[in-house]
């Protein structure tokens, strides 16, 4: 089991087939149990958010459990490192040490419009 740590929640996970939990960090208490089938046990929380495998991003607002992003896959074994910094998304994959980076918003936009130029 991994337990990752965030500002007001914790959320831990037991790899696949086992249920994953969103707990209360001030009180203990069970907010939400669910389980997406995950064999990788490697997560962040950034604010609100928990990135994990595949590049899925979680809304964990409001104690709830919405895929909100998915993919791509980067890595065939499912595990990703995931880090956000300075409004960015980094991954690197465990087998093939491919490294991305996800952007949205007006960073988004502007990588668009570089590319068309």
């Amino acid at each position: 089991n991994v337990v990752t740590i965030g500002k007001n929640i914790l959320f831990t996970h037991g790899s696949s087939r086992k249920p994953s939990y969103l707990i209360d960090k001030d009180t203990g208490k069970i907010l939400l149990v669910f389980d997406e089938g995950y064999a990788c046990t490697r997560f962040t929380l950034s604010g609100p958010y928990l990135l994990g495998a595949n590049m899925d991003i979680i809304d964990t607002s409001n104690n709830g459990n919405n895929l909100i992003s998915s993919g791509p896959c980067v890595d065939a074994r499912e595990c990703v490192g995931a880090i956000a910094s300075n409004g960015r998304l980094f991954y690197t994959s465990q087998a093939n040490g491919l490294q991305l980076s996800r952007v949205c918003g007006d960073q988004a936009g502007l990588l668009v419009g570089q590319q068309q130029d």
